[in-house]
């Protein structure tokens, strides 16, 4: 049974919560700063859908997150892609870290800055298989769509004057390994996978 004084507040935490994040929503800041899944998802999704309802000013996401679930990360890529068709700019700002599907997400922005202390991550993507031999060919079919499509995310929105980071092959590379590639935000800058250090 929950604490009678943890019952009566929550009501007032919620409220407090729905507070703060109606101020973001004004301020047009989206705040990826959990692991990525389904709920952080759907929150990120509505933020960004009740903002454009609103008006079409630029919206900042910051990002401070481990990563998390592809499909998860997925959908917030296709909902930052949907704003950027309707013409809003979408900033990516990097606080502390973006660390796999946080820095799959941060490519998807229209810029992308990071604070000069900070690190992004990048790695391949992991999967349990269950059942039988088709069933994990057919994962497999799945990680290598994946694995693709993030690479060429990488490499079409790279502004590095060396060509082999513009290459969806040299991120292939990365995203087939699960040993991570890190990165700090001088090395992200030299490498163009970040457009300004802070």
């Amino acid at each position: 049974m929950k604490n009678l004084a943890l019952q009566e507040s929550e009501p007032r935490l919620v409220a407090e919560i729905h507070a703060e994040r109606t101020l973001l929503r004004q301020q047009r800041i989206v705040v990826l700063a959990d692991f990525i899944d389904s709920a952080t998802a759907q929150t990120t999704i509505e933020d960004i859908h009740l903002m454009i309802a609103q008006n079409q000013a630029p919206i900042k996401i910051t990002l401070s997150s481990n990563g998390g679930a592809a499909e998860a990360g997925l959908a917030i890529i296709d909902a930052i892609r949907y704003v950027q068709s309707k013409g809003v700019f979408v900033v990516g700002v990097v606080l502390g870290h973006a660390m796999s599907m946080a820095f799959l997400i941060l490519q998807a922005c229209d810029k992308r800055d990071m604070y000069k202390g900070g690190w992004l991550m990048a790695h391949g993507l992991t999967s349990i298989a269950w059942g039988d031999i088709k069933d994990t060919e057919a994962e497999l079919v799945l990680l290598h769509g994946l694995r693709d499509q993030f690479a060429r995310l990488i490499a079409e929105r790279n502004t590095s004057e060396n060509s082999i980071f513009k290459s969806p092959e040299h991120w292939v590379e990365i995203l087939e390994r699960k040993t991570p590639k890190f990165l700090s935000a001088k090395e992200a800058l030299e490498i163009g996978v970040v457009d300004e250090v802070l």
